[in-house]
């Protein structure tokens, strides 16, 4: 395959019909997430840059003329002038249908917005790389293709050391975008403007689910189960990895994807593992326990402060969420400073993670695009693993079988 076949497949999936798709939500996620990987392909290797550079000029210049009808501070002008006011009280069933229509027409106008910035951004990150690749003497011994899309390496032929470092790095890059006000007042919580005010903290939870379900579905993916236990013994480690490293994120996301009951269910799969693994698991499963809230996490957190870390974010929200409920003020409307103490207490270890760096840990190109690849290009749903998992223990079967 070359850069230009790789380019073609890329516009192929952008320009998917909207009718194809099941809803609208599934076609704009697709063409931000083509724009995503063409951004991090002219980030990371400028001299496919160079290949491709014509091609990708007119392609963006096509739909950013398309777009720029509508930029990013209209969509969100204009958007906002249709939020329900959050104090209204709806008086009757009708009000409460122009509610879900104005939320549904705000999230096409985002989407819209999004698109305009990440054509845009694309655009720029391809000019630079092409004036770099043009300065440059140096002949490309490695590219994109031989990186990524030589589709003979799978993610398991990865040592689970470097897939559990790579995803650290991205974890690490997403925790940093969080800003401060994204954890205050439910703002992710809140439907017609978490896009807008939350949008980091959506996108973090969103990677935990992608990469959850992709987990699952690349060991359903294996026809024989030798290959299906030799890749759930690849994520066991893998998980192991992520605890050594601190990133709590993944390690929960992780272990999260081998409980799934499409793999979970296949239990001559999980014979074929060894007692060594399977202790392995069991004391991981200790440490993502939600038993005496999470007790096992938060002590491994709190032992881990001043160290690189991220930390699971579904823990931080709950605690965040809870402290929303307290009153701000007395009956005589003096400020409790006591709930913004404790709301402070929450947020400030997230600030830390933050500010330290994995500093030690070098980018794999191949490996990191393998795994934005798997997570970003195919957008599986529980229905679909059911049907995967179905394939080689049927519903109401006894046993599991290879096919």
């Amino acid at each position: 395959m070359t850069s230009q076949q790789l380019f073609r497949i890329l516009v192929a999936a952008f320009e998917k019909p909207a009718h194809e798709y099941k809803d609208a939500r599934l076609c704009w996620e697709t063409k931000l997430n083509v724009m995503s990987l063409l951004e991090e392909w002219m980030t990371l290797c400028v001299m496919d840059a160079k290949v491709i550079h014509d091609d990708l000029k007119s392609f963006l210049a096509r739909y950013i003329r398309h777009t720029g009808r509508l930029s990013a501070s209209q969509a969100i002008e204009s958007n906002s002038e249709q939020q329900p006011n959050d104090n209204s009280n709806n008086d009757n069933n009708g009000d409460g249908d122009n509610n879900k229509k104005k939320s549904a027409e705000f999230s096409l106008g985002h989407a819209q917005s999004q698109l305009a910035m990440s054509l845009q951004t694309v655009l720029r990150k391809s000019e630079e790389a092409f004036s770099k690749a043009t300065k440059s003497i140096k002949t490309p011994t490695d590219s994109f293709l031989k990186k990524f899309v030589t589709v003979d390496t799978r993610i398991g032929d990865f040592e689970s050391r470097n897939i559990a470092r790579q995803i650290t790095l991205m974890d690490h890059e997403l925790l940093k975008a969080i800003h401060p006000r994204e954890l205050t007042r439910k703002e992710w919580a809140r439907r017609p403007t978490a896009a807008l005010r939350a949008q980091n903290v959506l996108k973090m939870i969103d990677v935990f689910n992608r990469r959850s379900f992709w987990i699952c579905a690349e060991i359903l993916s294996y026809k024989t189960i030798e290959e299906r236990a030799k890749l759930l013994r690849k994520f066991i480690h893998v998980a192991y990895e992520l605890r050594q490293l601190h990133n709590f994120f993944a390690m929960f996301s992780v272990m999260t994807a081998l409980g799934l009951m499409p793999v979970m269910r296949l239990h001559r799969t999980w014979g074929q593992l060894g007692s060594r693994t399977r202790e392995m698991y069991s004391r991981l499963a200790v440490q993502c326990s939600s038993d005496h809230n999470y007790r096992s996490y938060r002590r491994a957190f709190d032992k881990g402060l001043g160290k690189p870390q991220v930390p699971f974010l579904a823990v931080v929200l709950k605690d965040l969420f809870q402290l929303e409920d307290l009153d701000g003020q007395d009956d005589d409307g003096n400020v409790m400073f006591a709930k913004f103490q404790k709301q402070w207490a929450v947020i400030a270890p997230l600030l830390d993670c933050q500010r330290i760096e994995y500093a030690d840990i070098e980018l794999l190109q191949c490996c990191r695009m393998s795994l934005q690849a798997g997570i970003k290009m195919k957008l599986w749903t529980e229905d679909q693993l059911w049907r995967l998992s179905y394939k080689y223990k049927p519903r109401g079967a006894k046993d599991e079988q290879s096919i």
